[in-house]
């Protein structure tokens, strides 16, 4: 008994304090909504559903090849007309994308133009956000050259909001910005926000927030994913178009408050306090209400980013227009503490496939030392192999190990569904992880009795046994003690690394 409590507490204190230690800053802020009305006043409001509009499909040139974009533009004005480019979220690509927000505007007398998103150079692992913004600029330049046309605008959603800035800067054509639950911080920081928000929402045990950190801080292996630290803050601070910002409070991803505050301080420090913000009652990340599945675009956005993109310019605004419902952000979109060497990069898949393969290795060695042994005895031939109870304790302790990883997977997989949807299921988040626990606790065991017979028997335990031995123990030890670095073993070390 000693030596499991000695295994047990030794594998929950080195799983702690492997990892950093997080906690997030509560957020103090001076944004508030001035106002719950989310209504722009413009002297040329025109209401939504007054023009009838045409859809065409044109392609936008790029160097050897084209991409299609569709075109609505309202029947009826043909002259001093302005015009939107969407920029795509990580979520879409297509033309089609965003039908509901770009008929609307169509409808109340302004272009649009949705462009495909370049998928040749744009993927989970790589992603260019300056390139992306030439891209798009490319469709900026389209719209500019549309007939009446007199002003252009880019509207980005979500991820567009990472080039949106750049394009801002970089493109003369670029007269206003519209950008509509924006990150505004790098997508590491937000993705480690949005996690805590989900968790936090759904209610898990406090030990599951040490993975966070763990999980989000590392440098992903083989240079993937290197646009996480994309930084939007040193091209917002060169905005000078005035700029509409939209959230709905019931996006959890998003840091909508602290990236309000963010987006009116970059924008000052250009001398640009053209800022008109709206936070829309229970909208969701494309601003969206109505029961989940089934939403649809918010009535007053829609109403409103028309109203504001056809009279941005007769608005004076000394400071920032901030309206709406009163948002909700409780901790801060914070960078996260550096991970150790050997738990981040190349060597985090190196230190679990080498503990991984010291528990294969050990465990095909006495698959196949036992084969060996068994045809000598049938020999005649006098074998010693290693004491039946180290060899079980041994054994049941690796079996039992792969056996809570295989929980620890599972569970985490129906955490992220429940996350993603909205959903909260007690039983599943606290009862489940227990039983978890409890398969992992009984994997630590069964490994202290097999050190502990081990040392007493280790006269017995020689040659190929020893080494059979000191391979498995090692990486089953190696393997729960991972698994307690990411919240997958009892932690006795209240909350270290959280």
């Amino acid at each position: 008994m000693g030596g499991a409590i000695a295994v047990t507490a030794a594998i929950s204190v080195l799983g702690a304090v492997i990892g950093p230690a997080w906690r997030p800053r509560e957020l103090v802020s001076d944004v508030v909504p001035a106002s719950p009305d989310t209504s722009v006043h413009s002297k040329d409001s025109v209401r939504v559903g007054t023009y009838e509009f045409t859809t065409e499909t044109v392609d936008v040139d790029f160097d050897g090849f084209a991409l299609p974009a569709i075109v609505r533009a309202p029947v009826g004005v043909d002259e001093d007309l302005r015009a939107v480019v969407f920029m795509h979220g990580a979520g879409t690509h297509a033309g089609d994308a965003f039908k509901e927000q770009a008929e609307a505007l169509a409808s109340a007398g302004i272009v649009t133009i949705v462009p495909a998103k370049r998928m040749d150079n744009y993927s989970t692992a790589h992603r260019d956000y300056v390139q992306m913004a030439r891209d798009y600029g490319r469709s900026v330049t389209l719209a500019a050259g549309l007939p009446g046309v007199t002003k252009v605008g880019i509207y980005a959603e979500s991820e567009g909001a990472y080039s949106a800035p750049v394009l801002a800067n970089e493109n003369p054509d670029v007269d206003f910005v519209v950008l509509v639950s924006p990150p505004v911080v790098p997508a590491r920081e937000q993705s480690t926000f949005a996690t805590d928000n989900y968790l936090r929402n759904v209610g898990v045990p406090n030990a599951l927030f040490r993975t966070i950190p763990r999980a989000l801080g590392v440098t992903i292996p083989f240079g993937w994913m290197q646009y996480a630290d994309f930084d939007p803050a040193p091209y917002q601070q060169q905005m000078t178009q005035p700029t509409f910002l939209a959230f709905g409070t019931g996006d959890a991803s998003m840091p909508l408050v602290q990236g309000t505050e963010q987006l009116r301080d970059d924008l000052a420090v250009a001398g640009n306090h053209h800022l008109t913000a709206r936070f829309y009652a229970d909208a969701n990340h494309g601003i969206k209400v109505g029961p989940h599945r089934h939403e649809v675009l918010s009535e007053d956005f829609a109403q409103g980013l028309a109203d504001w993109i056809r009279g941005y310019d007769q608005m004076e605004l000394a400071t920032s227009d901030i309206a709406g419902a009163t948002p909700e952000q409780t901790y801060r979109a914070d960078p996260l503490p550096p991970v150790r060497w050997f738990l981040s990069g190349n060597a985090l898949i190196g230190t679990h496939a080498g503990a991984v393969g010291l528990l294969a290795v050990g465990a095909g060695a006495a698959g196949v030392r036992w084969l060996v042994l068994k045809k000598r005895r049938r020999n005649g031939m006098a074998v010693a192999g290693m004491p039946r109870d180290v060899a079980g304790y041994l054994a049941g302790a690796g079996v039992v190990t792969i056996a809570a990883w295989a929980g620890f997977a599972v569970y985490l997989t129906r955490v992220a569904d429940l996350a993603f949807n909205y959903e909260t299921d007690p039983a599943w988040t606290y009862g489940v992880y227990a039983g978890q626990q409890v398969v992992a606790l009984g994997a630590a065991t069964l490994l202290g009795a097999a050190l502990v017979q081990g040392h007493i028997k280790r006269s017995e335990i020689t040659g190929a046994n020893r080494a059979i031995f000191v391979t498995t123990a090692a990486g089953t030890g190696a393997l729960l003690v991972l698994a307690a670095y990411w919240g997958g073993f009892p932690d006795i070390t209240g909350g270290a690394g959280i």
